[in-house]
């Protein structure tokens, strides 16, 4: 469908919907079809842009319900319009005409034409722009692939195709890319299986965390959910770490059942660990010693231990209440935040079901193609990409490590004990201040020295949940131990945090309360 077309198309749909009394109207796509056809200003009076131009001026104030459609002012507007051009004029009458409902039709029957009329003419819209779609992308893969288009890489530009032909497709089936869910009051079961997980999180059915004072701080859902977290922090501040001790302490503490009743099949439940960052062994060798510590009590021996009995520790722990956890290694300048989606797939054709994903971190791999220009809004759809496809589709969890701007450092340099209780709320993200806006939850990090101890804080900043979480479950304070770096405490009954670093350090912090 060419722009002439386009346009002739949405006037027609304009036309359909003033015949009914409720149409189902989606103006925005008729906004994307005017957007779309780009004429010159200048033009002769015979050239037919010309007229083009004038129909795009007759619809705009329409959809944007300045004026309502009145059809003889429509065609006296269209009649000038194509003075110079009356072929057009001709065509547009025809077209239109073409939707007209037959006089001896019953008023439901008429009603429900004019629906399907209206219904057809979005469907071909926005085929129309899904075509425009492609063409684009098609023509940027070429000119990936021949060195002529220097604004994205080839692995990009076929990415973005793959995705258009994808929609392209879909669409044909005329369905909703986007469509996730629907609840309609004519059938109560969907909402009673939605009040389920509702009860479910209310219940506390969320996965534990190692520590309890976390799974209190994660609020009314006493643990981890579908949701992505946010974990920034200055550079060496532990947030790296602290996300892999609680994805590995997920599968340890927890049974899979609550996440899995709704999984369709034989999948097995599984944690996904994308290091972005790290080398696999630094990653190994510190659940190595957390596990071990936590269950054996002393610090581990990774010099005189045998590597089989320390390959065996690890993966028993880590299975041994039916889940499965997977180490990736990948190179950040390789990967694109698509590939969650190949990630997922691919560990579904294997028999697992991604449950969760520490991704350690999304702000060091491949932007090319995201954004607007602005900067930081390539993070930012990076992170909004990752939701969708995990949390939204794939019903599971994201942590997602990520610094803090260099603003950070100026701040903890004027007053330490009062630091990481000051970064909620103030956008010091690096290198996008709003990203907090994709999170569900934040959890903010600092750790501190004090008279040869060292301690992590642990803030949190905004959560999307239920039920707000009481502000004293907000800060908690978890001390460095060297047998197991992070002790866990949630299968103890004596807790190994605090609400105040003052607890361990005798009043030496500097913090009043």
């Amino acid at each position: 469908m060419n722009i002439k077309t386009m346009l002739i198309t949405a006037l027609a749909t304009l036309h359909a919907e003033s015949l009914l009394t409720e149409p189902q109207t989606d103006h925005e796509v008729i906004r994307k079809v005017l957007a779309e056809s780009r004429l010159p200003d200048y033009v002769d009076e015979d050239d037919e842009r010309l007229a083009l131009t004038e129909i795009k001026a007759i619809i705009e104030p329409i959809i944007d319900g300045q004026v309502t459609y009145d059809h003889d002012a429509v065609m006296r507007q269209l009649k000038l319009a194509t003075t110079q051009n009356r072929p057009l004029y001709d065509t547009v009458v025809e077209f239109i005409a073409g939707d007209d409902v037959p006089d001896d039709t019953k008023p439901e029957e008429r009603v429900a034409y004019l629906n399907k009329m209206v219904s057809r003419h979005y469907f071909q819209l926005r085929q129309s722009l899904n075509a425009i779609t492609l063409r684009k992308t098609l023509g940027q893969a070429f000119g990936a692939l021949n060195g002529t288009e220097t604004r994205i890489d080839l692995s990009t530009a076929l990415g973005n195709l793959r995705d258009s032909i994808s929609t392209f497709t879909e669409r044909s089936h005329n369905k909703i890319p986007s469509l996730v869910n629907t609840l309609n009051t004519a059938n109560a079961a969907p909402f009673a299986k939605v009040f389920s997980s509702i009860k479910d999180k209310a219940a506390g059915h969320g996965l534990r965390t190692g520590w309890q004072s976390m799974n209190r701080m994660m609020g009314c859902n006493g643990g981890i959910t579908e949701e992505m977290w946010l974990m920034p922090a200055l550079p060496f501040n532990c947030k790296s770490l602290f996300s892999l001790c609680m994805a590995i302490s997920v599968p340890v503490f927890n049974t899979p059942e609550y996440v899995m009743k709704d999984v369709k099949g034989d999948l097995q439940p599984m944690i996904l660990d994308l290091s972005l960052e790290n080398e696999l062994d630094i990653n190994i060798a510190t659940a190595y010693q957390m596990l071990y510590g936590h269950f054996e009590g002393v610090k581990a021996d990774m010099v005189n231990q045998d590597v089989t009995a320390m390959a065996d520790y690890v993966c028993s722990k880590l299975n041994r209440n039916g889940w499965n956890y997977e180490f990736q290694k990948h190179t950040n300048s390789d990967f694109k935040v698509h590939y969650l989606n190949d990630l997922i797939s691919d560990a579904k054709r294997r028999g697992y079901h991604v449950v969760g994903i520490r991704a350690d971190y999304f702000g060091t791999i491949n932007k090319a193609g995201h954004g607007n220009g602005i900067a930081g809004s390539d993070i930012k759809e990076i992170y909004r990409i990752a939701r969708n496809i995990q949390v939204v589709r794939n019903r599971g969890f994201i942590l997602g490590p990520h610094q803090i701007s260099p603003e950070g450092k100026r701040l903890k340099a004027i007053d330490e004990s009062a630091f990481v209780k000051s970064l909620p709320g103030r956008g010091l993200y690096d290198t996008c201040s709003s990203l907090d806006n994709e999170a569900d939850g934040e959890m903010f990090f600092n750790k501190r020295v004090i008279e040869g101890r060292s301690y992590l804080e642990v803030q949190r900043g905004k959560h999307r949940t239920i039920i707000d979480t009481p502000e004293k479950h907000h800060y908690t304070v978890i001390p460095f131990e060297d047998h197991c770096i992070l002790p866990w405490d949630v299968d103890k009954e004596v807790e190994v945090t605090a609400n105040s670093i003052n607890k361990f350090t005798g009043g030496m912090s500097g913090d009043l309360f």
